[in-house]
C-alpha cells in the first residue's frame, strides 16, 4: 500500500510539473507501468474529441449488447415456461 501511494504521488508530481510548464500530458496505464506523454494543447483537444467519440461508440455497442442479452433472457424464460406448461399438460393427460 505504501508503495502504491508513493507511485501515485510520483505520477501526480510529474503531471504537476508538466502542467506548470503549460504542457498537457496523457497518462497510459498498463498492469506494470505508467507512461506520461506530454502533448500540445491542440493535440490534446483533438485527442479528447477522438476519445469522446470512441467512448460514445463503445457505449452504443454495449447498449445494443445489453438489449440483445435482455431479449435472449426473456425469450429463454418464455420457452422454459412453455415447456413447463406442455410437460404439465402431458402429465395430466397421462394420468387420466
Amino acid at each position: 500500500m505504501r508503495q502504491a501511494r508513493k507511485l501515485v504521488k510520483h505520477q501526480q508530481d510529474q503531471l504537476l510539473i508538466l502542467e506548470l510548464e503549460g504542457v498537457v500530458a496523457v497518462q497510459l496505464h498498463t498492469l506494470t507501468n505508467t507512461l506520461a506523454l506530454p502533448i500540445s494543447r491542440e493535440v490534446a483537444s483533438q485527442l479528447a474529441d477522438v476519445l469522446r467519440e470512441a467512448l460514445s461508440d463503445r457505449r452504443t455497442q454495449l447498449k445494443g449488447e445489453a438489449k440483445q442479452l435482455t431479449h435472449d433472457q426473456r425469450e429463454s424464460q418464455e420457452l422454459r415456461a412453455a415447456d413447463k406448461a406442455l410437460l404439465k399438460a402431458a402429465k395430466k393427460k397421462l394420468s387420466q
